[in-house]
């Protein structure tokens, strides 16, 4: 794929791009100062939430997320926060399953 920048142009591999969900809600993401957050799956969960490839429940799951793992937040709406994990991999996590 080609893509096309405001000075240049460049390639990227199609193995990094992922599809938007055309079904996931619209929501506006404020930018916030960076802050960790702590997986805390409430009760009647399994144990762990799911860490997604977009701020919907239809999104892909890109993992699992278990309690007490450590997320960066990078963006937040009402529900949910863009997150990224220790390794580095950029996702979103609802925020009804975390704490500051």
């Amino acid at each position: 794929m080609q893509l096309n920048g405001q000075t240049k142009s460049g390639y990227v591999m199609s193995s990094f791009l992922s599809s938007v969900d055309p079904t996931a809600q619209s929501q506006t993401f404020n930018s916030v100062t960076r802050f960790t957050v702590r997986v805390a799956p409430s009760r009647g969960v399994q144990g762990y939430v799911n860490f997604r490839s977009g701020p919907s429940t239809s999104s892909a799951q890109i993992r699992r997320l278990y309690k007490g793992e450590t997320l960066t937040v990078v963006a937040e709406s009402n529900a949910w926060y863009r997150v990224f994990d220790a390794n580095g991999v950029y996702g979103y996590v609802a925020k009804a399953y975390v704490t500051k």
